[in-house]
């Protein structure tokens, strides 16, 4: 089992173990202060130290986690040279790791707890191509950062809240080819402004019923 993973594992045993640490060690100080049966101050050093250990003990997991790098296993892949991230389906809830992968290429996260704050992560991605975050909770505020991505060239909006106003602001990108947004509230009206900005440009939308 590797550090990350055994961090894990012992995160809330730690935790709690640590807090109840502290809170002994609290009542204990509080006790001498009160009742002086040991010399003062030198009663307080041993309450005192039980505090400080179970801050420790307590603080250790995030601490680690800070430290320690995610081991993504086959979700980071080098595909000829080129960084793909495949994140999709990641259950760990932390993205704040993205932004030390800026030299990715290729980045599909299509997660509903992706959020405007998450893209945030990914204003370095210099060579960022194609983005998938499809059902995430992404806005038009979230657009502001995407829409600085000087490579990127495909992009994927399906079924998330970004409107007209957010798509129309993406007509000026220099890189940005396709845009798929089916399942979203964009209209026909701003994907053809899209379209118009760059010569054979794409914007999947739901065809109208």
């Amino acid at each position: 089992m590797d550090l990350e993973a055994l961090n894990v594992k012992l995160s809330y045993p730690l935790i709690i173990t640590g807090v109840a640490a502290a809170l002994i060690g609290f009542f204990w100080f509080v006790g001498r202060l009160f009742n002086r049966s040991k010399p003062f101050p030198r009663g307080l050093v041993a309450p005192a130290v039980l505090i400080l250990v179970g801050l420790a003990v307590a603080s250790a997991p995030p601490v680690i986690g800070k430290l320690v790098p995610i081991d993504l296993g086959p979700r980071d892949k080098m595909v000829e040279g080129e960084r793909h991230l495949t994140l999709t389906g990641w259950d760990r809830k932390d993205y704040a790791f993205l932004a030390s992968k800026p030299d990715t290429v290729v980045l599909q996260m299509a997660n509903t707890d992706v959020t405007d704050a998450t893209v945030a992560l990914l204003a370095e991605y210099s060579k960022l191509r194609e983005l998938d975050v499809s059902d995430s909770k992404i806005t038009d505020a979230g657009l502001e950062t995407i829409k600085k991505l000087p490579a990127l060239t495909t992009l994927y909006l399906n079924r998330t809240a970004v409107s007209d106003a957010g798509v129309r602001t993406l007509a000026d990108h220099a890189t940005l080819k396709v845009i798929h947004l089916r399942g979203t509230a964009v209209t026909k009206e701003a994907a053809d402004q899209f379209k118009a900005g760059k010569p054979g440009r794409r914007a999947l939308i739901d065809e109208p019923k």
